[in-house]
C-alpha cells in the first residue's frame, strides 16, 4: 500500500474538517469570530475611515507587479487609534469581494489568543478553506513531519512551521494547480521539498489556475502583533516572512499587519520590503464627528427617554455639545467610544446622573485621555461591595471568565459581579448571559489597573495572584470532593475549576514573593486536602511541591525543603520521557535540589540538579520558544558548583551555554537584559580565578548593556545595577582606578533607591553597596564611608533574620566592617562588636557545614587583634584552638593549607611574644616549615613563608641566643630579597627586615661587616621610598639605629652626624599624631645626648675666662662656635625628649620612660651650664617618674637610682644636707631591691657607698665613711680574681680607707691601702687607663706612711711609681706633673738624708760593738736588708 494511499485514506470527504482535526487551530482567532465573545469588537463606524480603508483595499487588491514592489504592509499606530476596526474592516471587505483572506487578531491575556505558538496551524487551517487547493499539501506536510500537528511538540520552529504549513502549500497550489499529481517515485516528503525549492519543470505542463485568486492576491491579515507574548517568536515570524518573499517577490500573497510602534516589532518591520503607513496623521476630527453621529443617531432610535428629551428641549447632542465633544476626544476612535458608552450607559448608585443628558457634561468634564476616562468610570462602582477583587480578577486573569466564572472563581454570587460590571459597561464588556466570557473593550484598561501610578486606588496589586492561587486551590478542592461523590468527569468541570487546573500555577509564579506565612500554610493545607482524595493527581502533587519550597525559601525548615524535593521525585515518575510536561518537572525537581544545596550546601543535590537541567535542555532542542529559559538554569547551576568547587571547566561550560542563551534573544527580546546580565556575572566569576582583564571588560560591557535595556521603571533594572556595581568595583580592586570605585558605588545608590523594603533582593544590594564603601574608606579614610557601610550592614542583617540562608554572609561582612573601622580607630568596641558578630554567624555553621572553615578564620583572625591591643590572654588562646581546628577542616593536600599553616603559626608566635614560652615559638617555627615545603617555587606565596619563617626564628634567637636561628633567619631573608627583586612591593619591607636581622646578629658577634651590609640594606630601602612617601620613615630609623650602633663600636663622629640627621628627617615624615613619631624623638634625643656627652669628653669646655685669654681673634670665635655646637645638641635633645613627654600623657603605661629620658637630658645640660633650674626640673621630674613605677614595677629601682643621682648632683653645687640625706635613703631602698646574687647588686653598693663617703667629706661623721669601707669590701667580695672590674674596686676602697686614715690616723687603714693599691697595680699593668690612678695612691700612700713611720723601703718604692707617672701620664702641662716633681724632688731628698744615715749607722755597727735584736730588727725597717 502507497504512503499516497495512506495520506488519503487518512482524511474524510470534508477536507477542511480533516485539516481542523490535524492541526487543532484556535477558534476564535480570525476575522469570523464572535465578537461579543471574544475581544476587540471593533468595526469601522459608518462613514467613517473611508478614505483609509478604501487605499488599504486597494493595496490588498492589486497583484504584486515587480520583484521590488512589498508584499508586506505595516499600519502602526496609539492605542486606540482604530486599528482593530480597520483590520476588521479590510477582512470584511476581502471577503463581500471573494478574495481569500485568512487572519489571526492577537488579544492579551487571551489564552491561546496572546501566544504564538498556534499561529501557523490557525492560519494554515484558515487558508485551507479559502483556498480548498491548499488542502493536499497541508495535509502532506503534516503527514511528513508529525510534530506539525501539535504546537507545544519541540523540534520544529514558527518560522518552518509558517513555511511548512502556509507558505510552501500556497506556494504549490500556486505553482502546480487542482489537477497536478506528482510523479509515482515521489513520497510525500519529496513532494513538498521539490514544491519548497521552486516550480517543478515535470509539473507545469499541468499547471492550472486557482479560480479563488482571480480577483486579487491571497490575504493574510496579522492584527494587534504588539499584544503577542512571544516577542522573541514575533520577530521568527516576520523574519521568516521577509526571507520568503525575498525567494518568492512574485507570488500572489500579501501580509496585513496593524500594531502598536514597539521596539521588538519596528526593528523588523522598519524595512524596505515593508510598506509602512501610520494612523496618526490619519485620525480627524472628522472621522470622530462623524462616528458619533452614527453612534447617536442609532442610540436616539433606540431611546425613549431620549426621544422625549429632544421632543421637549430639540436636538441632542447639540452643536454645540457635539464640536465641544469631539475635540475632547481628540481622535482616539477608542476613547470617543468609551465615552459615548459612559454617557448612555446606566447607573445605580443614588443621586448620580441618571440620563444620557446629564452624563454628558460629566463627560465633557472628565481629564482628556483614557485614564480620566477609566477613573470616572470605575468610580461608579467603588462603593459596590468585592469591587475591587473583581476588577483586578479581570485585569490579572490568565482568560477571560464569564460572570459565573468569576464569581466561583472568588467565592462570591453571580449576581455580585453583575452588579459591579453593570456600571462598568463603558469600559467591560458584559454579556448578556452567564456562559459568555466578560472581556476588556481595550488592552489599554489592563495597562491602566495594573500600572500603580496610573490606577491609583483602583490598582490591581500583584498580591492579588496569591489570592487567586488561593481560590483556585480552593475551587480544585470543591471539584475534586464533588467529583468524587457524583463522579464527574473531568469534562465536565466548571469554568473556574477548569480555569483552576490550568492556570493556578501562574498565579503562583506571580505571586510567588508576595506570600505571607498564614497564606503559605493555608496553600499547603487546601493542596494536601485535594491529594487525599486524588493521590494521583500530577498537577496537585507539582503545585504543593511549588508551595512547600516557597514557603523552605523563605523562613521555612530544612525538613520542608526535603518534602518538596520528595514532591517533585514523584511528580517526575507520573511524567516519563515521552510525556510533553517532563521538562517542566525536571525543571521543578532541579530547582528544589538547588535551593537545598543553596540551604546545606550538600554538593550532591547540586550534581543531580545539573544532571536534570541537562535532560531537560536535551527535551528542549533548537528552536525551541523555552530553550534559552533552560540554558540559562543550567549555566547558573554550573556556575554555582564553580563557586564551590573552583572548577574551571564549570565556569566555562557556564559561559558557553549562556552565549547560547544570548544569541537566542537577539534584540529587541524582552528577556535578553537577563541573558546579558547572567553572562556578564559568569564572565566576572571567570575573571577572578583567571584575573584575565578581557574577561572583565567584558563583563562590564555585557552589564552596562543590560541597564541600558532596562530602563527606570523596569522591574529588573537594580538587579543588573547591583552586578555591575560588583564588577566595577572588582576592577577597581585589581587596577585601583578611583573612577571604577565612584561608579560603582553611584550605581550601588541607584540600585538601593531601585529597592525600598521590603524589596526581596535589598538586602544584597546592601550588602554590595556595603563592601564598595569600606573600599572607598580603605583608600581615602574617610569616616563617613565606613560608618555608612556597618549601617547599611546593619540594616542588611535585619532583613535576613534566622533562619535567613544569607545571614550567615551578613554576620561575617558585618564583622569585617568593624574590624576595618578597628584598624583606623583602634576602638575595642568595634573589635567586640566583630566578634560578637562572627560567634553567632559560628553558630549557624556547625560541623561539617562547608563554610564553617571560613568564619572559623574570620573569628580567630579577630580575637587575634583583640588580642594585640587587650593582652588578653584567652583571646590568644582561643584564636590558636580555632586555628588549629581550620587547620584540620583542611588536611593534606588541600590547596589552603598552607595558609591555615601561616595562620596559626601567626598566633602562636603573638603568644609567644606574650608568654615567652619556648613551645609556642618552637611550634611556630615547625608549622612554618610545613607552609614552606607546601609552597615550593615558584609558588606566590613563597615569599610570605619564608618572611614568616624568619621572623619567627629571630624572636626565638631574641630568647635562646641560639646564633644558628639568626643565621638560618638572615639566609632566608635573602632568598625572599631574591623573590622580589624591583620594582616588587614586598622588597622594601624584606630590605628592612634583613636589615634588622643583620644588626641582631651583629649585636652578639660584633662583626661590623654585618653593620656595613644592614647599612647599605636600609640605604636600598631608602632609594625606594622617595620622599614624601609614608613608608620612608621606617627606613630612616632603621637606617639612623644602623648608624648609631656603628657609632657605638667604632666612634667615628661621621656617624652620629649622619644617624642624627637621618632622624631628623624621620621626624619630618611623622608629623603629630605619626604613631611612630614618639619612637623618633626618642632616638633623636638619645643620639644628640650622646654628640653631647662625646663633644665634652673629647674637649671639655674650658674656663669661661679661657676666651679671653685665647690670643687670636679667630681661635676666640672657633671656641665660641664649638661650644655653641655643643650646647645646641643638648638643647635640641631636651626639645624632643618635652614633645616625647606631650606624646604620653598620663596615664599612658610609657609615660615614665619618657620622663626618664627628659631628666637625663636635664641633667646632661646642667652638668654643662651649671644651671640650677635644669637639675631642679630633672629631679622633679625623675619624681613623677619614680611615683609612675611603683613596686613592684620592673624599673622602679632604675627610678631610684636616677632620683638618687640628681640629689647628688644638686648636692655637689648647693651643699643642700637634705638632698644628700634623700639620696643615701633612696640608695638604700635601691640596695634592698637588689639581694644577693642579683647582677645589678655591685651597681647599687658602688652608688650607696659613693654617696656614703661623699656626705662624710661634708659632716666628718665616721659613722658614714664606716658605712662606705663596708659596702666596697662587700664590693670586692662580689669581684674575686679575676674579674675585670676588681682593680676597680680595690682603688674605690683604697679611697675610703685612706679618708678614714686621715681622720682617724689609724696606720692599719693606711698599710691595707698600700696592700689593695699594690694588687691594683698588678691588675692593671701599662697601658691600662686606671693604672694612674692606683699609682698616685700608692705614692701618696708610701709617702705618708715613710712619715708615719720612716723607713728607706718605702721610699724606694715611691721614687720609681713617681718616675713612672710623670713618664707616662703626666706629661709637661699637666696639672699634677709639677706636684708630682715636687713629691720626687722631696723623696730623693728623704732617701739621699736616709742613705746617709744609713751609711753612718752601719758604720758604727761594725766599728763599734755589736748591735741587740732590737736594734738589728729597728735598722732593718728603716733601710731594708
Amino acid at each position: 500500500m502507497s504512503e499516497w494511499f495512506l495520506i488519503d485514506s487518512a482524511v474524510e470527504t470534508d477536507h477542511t474538517a480533516a485539516v481542523y482535526e490535524l492541526l487543532k487551530p484556535i477558534d476564535d482567532a480570525s476575522h469570523t469570530r464572535d465578537r461579543k465573545r471574544s475581544p476587540p469588537d471593533s468595526a469601522c463606524a459608518r462613514g467613517t475611515r473611508v478614505e483609509v480603508v478604501k487605499k488599504y483595499t486597494a493595496w490588498t487588491t492589486n497583484n504584486v507587479s515587480s520583484a521590488n514592489e512589498p508584499h508586506i504592509l505595516w499600519v502602526h499606530g496609539y492605542a486606540g487609534s482604530g486599528k482593530s476596526a480597520i483590520s476588521q474592516e479590510v477582512c470584511d471587505t476581502s471577503k463581500r469581494e471573494q478574495r481569500p483572506v485568512v487572519s489571526f487578531f492577537f488579544f492579551r491575556n487571551a489564552g491561546d489568543r496572546s501566544k504564538i505558538r498556534r499561529l501557523a496551524n490557525t492560519l494554515a487551517t484558515q487558508m485551507a478553506t479559502v483556498i480548498p487547493e491548499t488542502e493536499p499539501f497541508v495535509r502532506a506536510a503534516v503527514k511528513a513531519n508529525l510534530a506539525l500537528r501539535d504546537p507545544d511538540q519541540p523540534g520544529v520552529s514558527l518560522r518552518s512551521r509558517m513555511e511548512q504549513l502556509v507558505y510552501h502549500p500556497f506556494k504549490a497550489a500556486v505553482d502546480q494547480g487542482t489537477r497536478v499529481r506528482p510523479p509515482s517515485s515521489w513520497s510525500p516528503a519529496t513532494w513538498i521539498q521539490r514544491l519548497a525549492s521552486g516550480p517543478s519543470t515535470e509539473c507545469a505542463k499541468e499547471t492550472a489556475t486557482i479560480l479563488s485568486l482571480v480577483r486579487g492576491p491571497f490575504l493574510i491579515v496579522l492584527d494587534g502583533l504588539d499584544e503577542c507574548d512571544d516577542k522573541e517568536g514575533v520577530q521568527d515570524l516576520v523574519d521568516g516572512m521577509l526571507a520568503f518573499f525575498d525567494q518568492n517577490p512574485l507570488i500572489p500573497l500579501r501580509v496585513f499587519i496593524t500594531s502598536r510602534v514597539e521596539e521588538h516589532i519596528q526593528s523588523r518591520l522598519n524595512a524596505p520590503e515593508v510598506s509602512l503607513f501610520s494612523l496618526v496623521d490619519h485620525c480627524s476630527d472628522d472621522d470622530i464627528a462623524t462616528f458619533l453621529d452614527v453612534l447617536f443617531e442609532i442610540e436616539v432610535r433606540r431611546s425613549l427617554v431620549i426621544q422625549t428629551y429632544i421632543r421637549e428641549h430639540g436636538e441632542w447632542p447639540s452643536p454645540d455639545d457635539r464640536r465641544q465633544l469631539v475635540r475632547h476626544i481628540g481622535g482616539s476612535f477608542i476613547f470617543g467610544s468609551t465615552t459615548f458608552k459612559f454617557i448612555m450607559g446606566s447607573i445605580d448608585d443614588a443621586g448620580g446622573p441618571a440620563t444620557p443628558m446629564e452624563r454628558l457634561p460629566l463627560a465633557l468634564q472628565m481629564n482628556s485621555g483614557l485614564d480620566g476616562l477609566y477613573t470616572q468610570t470605575l468610580a461608579r462602582s467603588r462603593h459596590l461591595p468585592h469591587f475591587l477583587d473583581i476588577t483586578s480578577t479581570i485585569a490579572l486573569l490568565q482568560v477571560p471568565l464569564p460572570t459565573s466564572g468569576i464569581a466561583e472563581l472568588l467565592g462570591i454570587n453571580t449576581y455580585e459581579v453583575v452588579n459591579v460590571l453593570m456600571n462598568l459597561q463603558a469600559i467591560i464588556q458584559v454579556p448578556g448571559t452567564d456562559d459568555i466570557p466578560v472581556t476588556l473593550f481595550h488592552t489599554s484598561l489592563r495597562d491602566f489597573l495594573t500600572t500603580l501610578t496610573r490606577s491609583g486606588p483602583f490598582f490591581a496589586h500583584p498580591r492579588h495572584h496569591v489570592f487567586l492561587f488561593l481560590r483556585c486551590l480552593q475551587c480544585e478542592l470543591v471539584y475534586r470532593q464533588h467529583a468524587g461523590v457524583l463522579g464527574t468527569a473531568a469534562s465536565q468541570r466548571k469554568p473556574a475549576a477548569a480555569y483552576a487546573l490550568r492556570y493556578a500555577g501562574e498565579h503562583l509564579d506571580r505571586g510567588q514573593h508576595l506570600f505571607k506565612p498564614p497564606e503559605s500554610d493555608a496553600a499547603i493545607q487546601l493542596c494536601r486536602e485535594a491529594i487525599e482524595i486524588c493521590q494521583e493527581a500530577p498537577e496537585l502533587i507539582v503545585l504543593l511541591a511549588r508551595v512547600i519550597l516557597r514557603h523552605a525559601t523563605h523562613g521555612g525548615t530544612l525538613v520542608d525543603l526535603d518534602e518538596a524535593v520528595s514532591l517533585d521525585r514523584t511528580a517526575l515518575t507520573f511524567r516519563p520521557v515521552s510525556h510533553p510536561d517532563r521538562p517542566q518537572s525536571l525543571r521543578a525537581l532541579g530547582h528544589a535540589l538547588h535551593e537545598r544545596f543553596t540551604r546545606q550546601g550538600n554538593i550532591f543535590d547540586l550534581n543531580e540538579a545539573i544532571l536534570l537541567y541537562r535532560e531537560e535542555l536535551e527535551l528542549r532542542p533548537p528552536p525551541h520558544p523555552d530553550r534559552s529559559r533552560s540554558l540559562h538554569r543550567l549555566g547558573d547551576a554550573l556556575w554555582n558548583r564553580y563557586q564551590r568547587t573552583h572548577i574551571l571547566a564549570d565556569i566555562e561550560e557556564s559561559v558557553s551555554l549562556l552565549r547560547e542563551a544570548l544569541q537566542l534573544r537577539p534584540l529587541p527580546h524582552p528577556d535578553r537584559s537577563q541573558s546579558l546580565r547572567n553572562l556578564g556575572g559568569a564572565l566576572w566569576q571567570i575573571s577572578r580565578q583567571t584575573k584575565a582583564a578581557c574577561d572583565l571588560k567584558e563583563a562590564i560591557s555585557l552589564l552596562e548593556e543590560a541597564v541600558e535595556l532596562q530602563p527606570f521603571p523596569h522591574p529588573d533594572r537594580s538587579l543588573s545595577l547591583n552586578e555591575l556595581g560588583i564588577a566595577l568595583h572588582d576592577r577597581y580592586e585589581r587596577t585601583g582606578i578611583a573612577a571604577d570605585l565612584e561608579q560603582s558605588i553611584s550605581v550601588h545608590r541607584e540600585t538601593i533607591e531601585l529597592q525600598p523594603p521590603p524589596h526581596p533582593n535589598r538586602s544584597t544590594s546592601l550588602h554590595s553597596f556595603a563592601l564598595a564603601l569600606k573600599a572607598r574608606y580603605v583608600s581615602t579614610g574617610t569616616e563617613a564611608d565606613i560608618d555608612q557601610a556597618i549601617s547599611l550592614g546593619r540594616e542588611a542583617l535585619e532583613l535576613r533574620p534566622p533562619p535567613h540562608p544569607d545571614r550567615l554572609m551578613s554576620l561575617n561582612s558585618l564583622g569585617r566592617l568593624f574590624c576595618e573601622r578597628h584598624q583606623r580607630t583602634r576602638a575595642v568596641a568595634d573589635i567586640d562588636e566583630a566578634i560578637t558578630f562572627y560567634r553567632e554567624a559560628l553558630e549557624l555553621v556547625p560541623h561539617p557545614h562547608t563554610d564553617r572553615l571560613t568564619t572559623l578564620n574570620y573569628i580567630a583572625n579577630a580575637l587575634r587583634e583583640r588580642h594585640r591591643q587587650t593582652k588578653v590572654a584567652a583571646d590568644i588562646d582561643e584564636s590558636i584552638s580555632m586555628y588549629r581546628e581550620v587547620l584540620e577542616l583542611r588536611p593534606v593536600p588541600h590547596p589552603d593549607r598552607s595558609m591555615s599553616l601561616s595562620d596559626l603559626g601567626n598566633a602562636l608566635s603573638r603568644r609567644h611574644q606574650l608568654t615567652r614560652a619556648t613551645i609556642d615559638i618552637d611550634e611556630a617555627i615547625f608549622v612554618y616549615r610545613e607552609a614552606l615545603e607546601l609552597r615550593p617555587p615558584p609558588h606566590t606565596r613563597r615569599s610570605t613563608s619564608l618572611n614568616n619563617l624568619s621572623n619567627a626564628l629571630r624572636d626565638r634567637y631574641r630568647q635562646t641566643r641560639v646564633p644558628a636561628d639568626i643565621d638560618e633567619a638572615i639566609s632566608l631573608y635573602r632568598e625572599v630579597l631574591e623573590l622580589v627583586p624591583p620594582p616588587h612591593s614586598d622588597r622594601f619591607t624584606t630590605l628592612n627586615k634583613l636589615g634588622n636581622a643583620l644588626r641582631e646578629r651583629h649585636r652578639q658577634t660584633r662583626v661590623v661587616v654585618d653593620l656595613d651590609a644592614s647599612i647599605s640594606l636600609y640605604r636600598e630601602a631608602l632609594e625606594l621610598r622617595p620622599p614624601p612617601h609614608p613608608d620612608r620613615s621606617m627606613s630612616l630609623n632603621g637606617l639612623g639605629n644602623a648608624l648609631w650602633e656603628h657609632y657605638q663600636q667604632t666612634r667615628l663622629v661621621a656617624d652620629i652626624d649622619e644617624a642624627i640627621s637621618v632622624y631628623r628627617e624621620a621626624l619630618e615624615l611623622e608629623p603629630p599624631p605619626h604613631p611612630d613619631r614618639l619612637t623618633t624623638l626618642n632616638h633623636l634625643g638619645n643620639v644628640l645626648r650622646e654628640r653631647h656627652r662625646q663633644a665634652l669628653e673629647l674637649e671639655p669646655l674650658p674656663h669661661p675666662g679661657r676666651l679671653t685669654k685665647l690670643n687670636h681673634p679667630g681661635d676666640a670665635l672657633r671656641e665660641r662656635q664649638r661650644q655653641a655646637r655643643i650646647v645646641a645638641d643638648i638643647n635640641e635633645s631636651v626639645s624632643v625628649y618635652r614633645e616625647a613627654l606631650e606624646l604620653r600623657p598620663p596615664p599612658h603605661p610609657d609615660r615614665s620612660m619618657s620622663l626618664n629620658n627628659l631628666g637625663s637630658a636635664l641633667w646632661g645640660r646642667h652638668q654643662q651650664t651649671r644651671a640650677a633650674a635644669d637639675i631642679d626640673e630633672a629631679i622633679c621630674i625623675y619624681r613623677e617618674a619614680l611615683e609612675l613605677r611603683p613596686l613592684p614595677h620592673t624599673h622602679h629601682w632604675m627610678s631610684l637610682n636616677s632620683l638618687s643621682n640628681a640629689l647628688r648632683e644638686r648636692y655637689r653645687q648647693t651643699r643642700l644636707v637634705a638632698d644628700i640625706n634623700e639620696a643615701i635613703s633612696l640608695y638604700r631602698e635601691a640596695l634592698e631591691l637588689r639581694p644577693p646574687p642579683h647582677p645589678d647588686r655591685l651597681i647599687a653598693l658602688n652608688n650607696l657607698a659613693n654617696v656614703l663617703r661623699q656626705r662624710f667629706l661634708q659632716t666628718r661623721v665616721v659613722t658614714d665613711i664606716d658605712g662606705a669601707i663596708s659596702v666596697f669590701r662587700e664590693v670586692l667580695e662580689l669581684r674575686p680574681p679575676p674579674h675585670p672590674h676588681r682593680s676597680l674596686s680595690l682603688n674605690d676602697l683604697d679611697a675610703v680607707l685612706w679618708d678614714r686614715y686621715l681622720c682617724t690616723k689609724d696606720q692599719a687603714d693606711l698599710k691595707e691601702g698600700i696592700l689593695l693599691s699594690r694588687e691594683a697595680l698588678d691588675l692593671q699593668p701599662s697601658p691600662h687607663p686606671r693604672r694612674v690612678v692606683s699609682l698616685r695612691s700608692l705614692v701618696m700612700s708610701l709617702d705618708e706612711m715613710y712619715e708615719v713611720s720612716p723607713a728607706l723601703p718605702y721610699l724606694q718604692e715611691a721614687i720609681p711609681l713617681c718616675r713612672e707617672l710623670l713618664a707616662f701620664h703626666y706629661p709637661v702641662g699637666h696639672r699634677y706633673r709639677l706636684k708630682t716633681v715636687h713629691l720626687l724632688v722631696s723623696l730623693g731628698e728623704r732617701q739621699q738624708k736616709m742613705l746617709r744615715r744609713k751609711k753612718k749607722w752601719w758604720r758604727f755597727y761594725h766599728r763599734d760593738t755589736r748591735p741587740t735584736s732590737a736594734t738589728s730588727s729597728r735598722l732593718s725597717r728603716w733601710f731594708g736588708r
